[in-house]
């Protein structure tokens, strides 16, 4: 442990008001939320302003820690390798990247 170095860098996100209403509807199916997203906003800072907690790492699509199943809509993706061609056609999104490209539903 006395050689153990972690660090950890995270992209800073303009505070967008939770009455917004320009931008998509995000939903979180389990938890009943939703919300409005201002553009290029991620799915992992909607989930923060609505006080769900999606476990994240990285912050950059690397790891994959931040996984979710998409139910319903569009997200695009600029991701580091964390999410295979498999989880891809299953629906799943990595929610520290993807910026939907429409009204999206979580299952989360």
């Amino acid at each position: 442990m006395g050689r153990y170095h972690e660090e950890a860098f995270v992209a800073q996100v303009a505070p967008v008001s939770l009455r917004t209403t320009e931008g998509h509807q995000v939903n979180f199916s389990r938890s009943g939320h939703s919300v409005r997203v201002a553009p290029g906003e991620t799915l992992h800072a909607a989930a923060g302003r609505v006080g769900l907690h999606i476990p994240k790492a990285c912050g950059m699509g690397l790891c994959g820690t931040c996984r979710v199943l998409k139910l319903s809509g569009e997200v695009t993706m600029t991701h580091q390798g964390g999410i295979s061609d498999e989880e891809l056609a299953e629906g799943y999104v990595l929610s520290c990247c993807g910026i939907p490209q429409g009204d999206v539903t979580l299952d989360c």
